[in-house]
This record gives structure tokens, C-alpha cells and sequence, in this order.
């Protein structure tokens, strides 16, 4: 992130190919640019997570709604999946991500399908910047186990509940990434 902000103040320029690589552009350094261009990557990301939970929580609802059993088998293997690989990240970020895919696959939508590409997109950054561990790898098991158990029983109220435990999680890890609370980051505006 850090190298493309700098490549879109035309600081660095970054070439591609045999001979290509990171060359400096300039040594003049505008730090009002620098200071701007991390500000909007900042509100960026937090547009993201926002749109994150109005969206992945409709798309949990409708899932609710039509997902057939063999969807709900689909899931369970992804959160099985999750599980077989604690601790190592690679594989549970991919597990994550099939949870994920799955449950939007799950609403049998295409544009319900596009929107939320758009949000997978944005959030990829996000969650790669963030190291995990067996601690976190578990408490997102147990979020995906309950959040699938709660869609079995069609129990909104324990969904809306288990999908606001896990939006935290990101979302408290990205405050704190960038020195703030998740209260001054995500909580009830002023209007």
C-alpha cells in the first residue's frame, strides 16, 4: 500500500519487466501528499468495513432464508476445513474466504454475488494485514460455527448477534492498527 501511494504521488516509479523494478521519481517529498494520500486509504478501508456489515449481514439473512441443505453441507465443510488448519494462516485465511463465498453462493443471486466481490476486493488488504493466530484463527471457528448454527435454526436475533461479534473482529484489529478505538472508528455517529 505504502509503494503504491508513493507511485500515485509520483514519487517512485515502478517498471515492470526484465529490467524493471522500484526507481525514485523525485527527491522532493511532499508531505501534505503523503499525509492525504494515507488519509483517503484510511477512509477507504473504513467505507469497506462499514459496507461489510450492511451487506454481509443481508446476504446472512437471505442465506438464512434459501440456502438448501446441500449449501448448509457446502459451509460446514468449509468451517471443517477452517479447523483441520489452525494456525496456519494461509490456509485458514482460504478456508475464510470459501466460508464466505459459499454463503453468497448460497443466496443463488447474481447481483447480490456482485456486490459482495466488491466488498471481498476491498477487504482483501485489510485482513492481509493482519497477522492472525491460533487464538484469532479459533475465535473465527467459533464465530462460523455459530453463525451456521444459527442460520440452521433460523434464529435472526443469535445471527444478528454472532455477525456483530465477527464484523468487530476486523474491524477492532483495524482501529487499533490505526491507533484509534473501534467506538471512535465505527460507533454511533453524530448527526
Amino acid at each position: 500500500e505504502a509503494m503504491r501511494i508513493l507511485e500515485t504521488e509520483g514519487l517512485v516509479e515502478v517498471r515492470r519487466g526484465k529490467s524493471g523494478g522500484i526507481f525514485v521519481a523525485t527527491d522532493l517529498v511532499p508531505s501534505v501528499a503523503i499525509f492525504t494520500a494515507v488519509k483517503l486509504e484510511e477512509e477507504a478501508a473504513i467505507d469497506v468495513l462499514r459496507a461489510r456489515r450492511v451487506l454481509e449481514r443481508a446476504v446472512a439473512q437471505e442465506a438464512m432464508r434459501v440456502a438448501t441443505p446441500a449449501d448448509f453441507v457446502e459451509l460446514e465443510r468449509t468451517v471443517d476445513l477452517l479447523e483441520r488448519h489452525l494456525g496456519e494462516r494461509p490456509s485458514v485465511m482460504r478456508a475464510d474466504a470459501m466460508f464466505h463465498r459459499a454463503l453468497v453462493r448460497s443466496c443463488r443471486n447474481e447481483t447480490i454475488q456482485a456486490a459482495m466481490r466488491g466488498v471481498g476486493r476491498g477487504l482483501a488488504p485489510i485482513r492481509d494485514a493482519y497477522s492472525g493466530g491460533v487464538s484469532y484463527d479459533r475465535q473465527t471457528l467459533d464465530v462460523h460455527r455459530r453463525q451456521l448454527a444459527a442460520m440452521r435454526g433460523r434464529d435472526e436475533s443469535e445471527l444478528d448477534a454472532v455477525l456483530d461479534e465477527h464484523f468487530r473482529m476486523l474491524e477492532t484489529q483495524f482501529a487499533k492498527g490505526i491507533g484509534r478505538r473501534w467506538a471512535e472508528v465505527f460507533g454511533v455517529r453524530a448527526s
